[in-house]
This record gives C-alpha cells, sequence and structure tokens, in this order.
C-alpha cells in the first residue's frame, strides 16, 4: 500500500519521464486484469484477486528507487551498496538458519532420500543478483573485498540455498560481467570456504550430479509437481481458455487446491503461469515491458553500465520459465527499471550540455 501511494504522489506532484506512466499503468493492468479474470471465471471477489496477486506491485519499487537517484539523496553508488549489504544479510540469515543458531517458525520435514535435504530461499533473488553486482566493473570503487562478499553469496546459492536454476543463471551472469577467469577464481575461493567450514563436508559436493540429474530424468519430466502444473495449463488453453483465468486466492475455497489437486503452483512455472493468468493477453503485457526495458537501456550512454544492466535484465528473461519477473521478481524488474531510468536520463542530460 505504501509503494502505491508514494507512486501516486510522486507522478502527480512533478512532472515525470513517459516510462513512469507506463511502468505504474502496466503494474495496475497486471493487478486489475489477473483479479477480475478470475471473478468471471470462478466468482471470486475481486479484492481477494489482488489479494493472490500482491506481489506484483513490487514493481513500484521504482518510484522510490528513482526519486532517491533524480533528487541525488542517494546516489546509484550508494544503492548498490546497500542491495549488496541487504544480499549478504540474507545469506547470514540463511547460515544462521542451517546451523541451527535462528529457529524456524515451523519445523523444515526433509523428503527420505531427497537429493538436496536441508536448504532454504532467505532473499534468494538478493543473492543472485548481488553476487553479479559485486563482481561487475562498475563496482572496482565502491565496493571493498568484493572476492570475499561474492564468495559467501555463492557459498550460500549452492550449498543453502540449492536452487537449480538460481546457480545456472548466476553463473551466466558472472561470465558476462567477470569471464570465466574471475568465475574460476571464485569458485575456487567458495570450495576453500567449503574445506574449512564444519557444517557442511564434501559429501555435500557429490549432491550435485544428482540434483541436476535429477531434473533431466523422464520421472521428474513428465510426473513432477511444475511439469504437473505445467501440463494442465497448457490443457486449460487448449481447451479455449484463451483469455486467461487469473489467480485464486489459498484462502478462498482452498484456491486452485479443491479444482486441480494439491500440486497447482502457478508462482513456480514462470510464464506458463502467466499464460494462465493472462492468456494471449499476457504476450501485450510482456511485450511491452520487454520494449520499455530495452529501449532505456539503448539510450544509455554509459558502456559499462549498460553492460550491467543488460547482463541483469538477460538474467529475469532467463529465468522467466521458472519465475515469472512481473508477478513474482517485481522488486528485481522495478530496481533494473529504476536504475535504467536513472543513467538514461543521465545521458540525455550529457548530450544537452554537449549540443
Amino acid at each position: 500500500m505504501f509503494l502505491f501511494i508514494f507512486s501516486l504522489v510522486y507522478i502527480f506532484s512533478t512532472k515525470v519521464p513517459k516510462e513512469d506512466i507506463w511502468i505504474f499503468s502496466l503494474t495496475l493492468i497486471i493487478l486489475f486484469y489477473s483479479g477480475i479474470a478470475a471473478t468471471i471465471k470462478f466468482g471470486q471477489p475481486v479484492d481477494l484477486g489482488l489479494l493472490e496477486i500482491r506481489r506484483a506491485l513490487s514493481i513500484l519499487v521504482y518510484f522510490p528507487i528513482v526519486y532517491l537517484l533524480r533528487s541525488k539523496r542517494m546516489s546509484y553508488d550508494r544503492l548498490e551498496r546497500n542491495i549488496v549489504w541487504m544480499a549478504i544479510l540474507c545469506a547470514l540469515l540463511s547460515v544462521g538458519i542451517y546451523i541451527g543458531w535462528i529457529p524456524t517458525l515451523q519445523p523444515i520435514e526433509i523428503k527420505e532420500g531427497a537429493p538436496r535435504e536441508l536448504r532454504f530461499a532467505i532473499g534468494q533473488a538478493f543473492v543472485t543478483i548481488g553476487i553479479v553486482l559485486v563482481l561487475a566493473p562498475t563496482a572496482k570503487k565502491t565496493q571493498k573485498n568484493r572476492l570475499g562478499k561474492a564468495a559467501l553469496l555463492v557459498f550460500v546459492l549452492l550449498f543453502i540455498i540449492q536452487t537449480r536454476q538460481l546457480i545456472s543463471i548466476a553463473l551466466i551472469g558472472l561470465l558476462f560481467v567477470g569471464g570465466i577467469g574471475r568465475v574460476l577464481v571464485l569458485l575456487g575461493t567458495v570450495f576453500l570456504m567449503l574445506a574449512v567450514s564444519s557444517g557442511i563436508n564434501f559429501a555435500t559436493i557429490m549432491r550435485f550430479s544428482e540434483m541436476f540429474s535429477s531434473a533431466l530424468t523422464d520421472e521428474y519430466v513428465s510426473e513432477s509437481w511444475r511439469a504437473l502444473t505445467i501440463l494442465t495449463v497448457l490443457n486449460e488453453f487448449q481447451n479455449g481458455n484463451i483469455f486467461g483465468s487469473g489467480g485464486l486466492y489459498i484462502g478462498w475455497k482452498d484456491g486452485f487446491h479443491k479444482i486441480y489437486g494439491d500440486f497447482f503452483f502457478l508462482a513456480d512455472v514462470g510464464v506458463f503461469g502467466s499464460l494462465y493468468r493472462f492468456g494471449l493477453f499476457a504476450i501485450l503485457i510482456y511485450g511491452a515491458y520487454f520494449v520499455l526495458q530495452i529501449r532505456i537501456l539503448m539510450k544509455i550512454s554509459n558502456s559499462e553500465y549498460k553492460r550491467l544492466f543488460s547482463v541483469l535484465f538477460l538474467m529475469l528473461i532467463a529465468a522467466s520459465p521458472f519465475a515469472a519477473p512481473l508477478e513474482t521478481r517485481g522488486h528485481v524488474v522495478g530496481f533494473i527499471l529504476a536504475a535504467t531510468s536513472y543513467f538514461k536520463g543521465n545521458s540525455q542530460k550529457s548530450k544537452r550540455l554537449l549540443a
């Protein structure tokens, strides 16, 4: 609610670029389309539909960030440092829970034979982008002990968060911003940390082959809850549901579980979930977002920042089959849009001064 009110006040209290209006409007379209579609399809009250897709409101983090940057109340360098420290805090909390120093609200059950055993996902998006931010060439003057910070974040991502998709995406981002040499040095440091740690032993390494190979088995591809959810979405689409069904709030008649069973989760099937929510309209929504972000990126004159944020944007796209950017990664979307809009504005000011 704070983000919504702040965004409204900011837009109507000052002259803003066109992209600000587009971002605010796109967020409202996502919220109300999903809420109204669920009302039409299932009879769910609109307010509960809005509550179900409330995470999309995190896109509006764009407005406080862009306000701080444009008004010079915060420099981009300071913003970047804050995000990296936030990522480190999330990583340390994960470690604390893993070794039992921080209690959990409820017991964590581990299925027998599970290849990943105990794992946590505290601020996983911040941890992932924090790795790239701290090792980017732009961070040379703003970040101290870069290798140590990156090694901690990678260590937690590999051995505590243990999410296949995020590990792969972080590796892609690191290769783009740091090159293979820096990635090898970083991984060497991480495994040195592993060797001297008492909480995790080398047997953990052997689970990685199982963790990744399990995603390629026929059983996973055809019978996992993610595969079953995607199959259900595609069947709905093939049956003529081309305008979307929105999302059901779990507190309203047990949500989708009553209709499709206990293993139907839109949030974890990325753009397939978007297809279910919005139907063919998802193409227009994501098309508008992609065009807007690419146009902003193209107008940045600083090549290092253009490269950095292009990599972060590509990481979002790479993750989209498993995490829809606009519905579940809105805070990352808002941060990238805000930072690139700020650098675009600086580029345009520089051009006017040189003209």
